[in-house]
């Protein structure tokens, strides 16, 4: 077993804790947003460039987990730098190997 849960392999993890990276990465956007748009101080706006920052890169490499659970090339998880529509494009992703036709059994 990997890590929590019942897990069986890495794929089944990183899909089931898919969504934590989501869910971090979207708190840590909007919190350095808000301590960005708040102050008035360059440390502040600094720090909060930095959590936002660190935020979107939580959020992509979340992604770029899950799509290569999914069978799929690195380059889709560009797809998360356009926002909901891209997130959502990643999130309705199939699995490559659903896609391929398996022969059938005589």
């Amino acid at each position: 077993m990997i890590g929590r849960g019942n897990c069986v392999m890495v794929t089944d993890c990183v899909r089931k804790n898919f969504y934590w990276f989501i869910f971090w990465g979207f708190v840590l956007q909007c919190v350095g947003g808000s301590v960005t748009a708040m102050s008035h101080s360059l440390l502040l706006n600094v720090l909060g460039l930095s959590i936002y920052v660190a935020g979107m890169a939580i959020l992509v490499v979340g992604f770029g987990f899950y799509v290569k659970s999914k069978g799929r090339s690195l380059a889709w998880f560009l797809l998360a730098l356009i926002s909901i529509i891209g997130w959502a494009i990643l999130i309705l992703l199939e699995d490559k190997e659903s896609l391929v036709l398996k022969p059938r059994k005589p």
